[in-house]
């Protein structure tokens, strides 16, 4: 489901060009449990809420169907660009695909397009307190390009039937945001494809260059 300023769209309006104050993105998952009969044992609702000051706010609930365990759960990620060199994590620089961890990280920021920076952050409310992760790191970078929160592991998270476990964050898109010419060839150049000017711009104002 999308809605712009509390306006729901339908299947046709998609496609359509908007002037917003708050979009709002949300999508239903059902998970199957490893051990159950393709049986979906976790409903998960993504909220994506996107505002044209370059913020996208990220909301995940997980609610059990049955009576569950949640053994490991990563969250709130983040994936490299071609152009991606640098990633900072609890004040260190990082190359980008390369393998690294912080033990106490909330937040992380990378370089896009050569020129732009999007920041990751992870609220310490819910899962993000880090309370089901014992012993292990709370975020890490690996070498084929993506970076992870550390959420459930080394510790089960038991969820009974109908109960949620919850967790938010946010992306928040860093840079020149009038230059749109300039983010135009970057994209070009990382996708190889001819990009409409007004996807640019909903790079620009909303850092739509990230993957949950």
């Amino acid at each position: 489901m999308i809605t712009v300023d509390g306006v729901v769209l339908g299947a046709g309006d998609v496609k359509n060009r908007y002037a917003f104050n708050e979009m709002t993105v949300q999508r239903v998952n059902h998970i199957d449990a490893y051990n159950s009969d393709a049986v979906a044992a976790v409903e998960v609702t993504v909220t994506y809420v996107i505002s044209p000051d370059g913020c996208i706010n990220v909301h995940v609930q997980l609610t059990a169907l049955s009576d569950s365990v949640i053994e490991r759960y990563y969250g709130l990620q983040s994936r490299t660009f071609k152009s991606t060199k640098t990633i900072r994590m609890s004040s260190v620089e990082h190359k980008a695909r390369s393998y690294f961890e912080s033990a106490d990280a909330t937040t992380w920021e990378m370089d896009v397009f050569d020129r732009y920076w999007v920041a990751v952050n992870l609220e310490p409310t819910g899962l993000g307190d880090f309370s089901y992760c014992v012993d292990k790191p709370h975020a890490f970078n690996l070498s084929y390009g993506k970076t992870y929160f550390n959420l459930i592991n080394n510790a089960e998270c038991p969820v009974s039937k109908g109960s949620s476990v919850e967790w938010s964050g946010s992306y928040v898109f860093k840079g020149p945001v009038n230059d749109v010419s300039a983010v135009q060839d970057a994209v070009m150049k990382e996708t190889k494809v001819t990009v409409p000017m007004g996807v640019v711009e909903r790079y620009i104002e909303c850092g739509n260059i990230l993957s949950y």
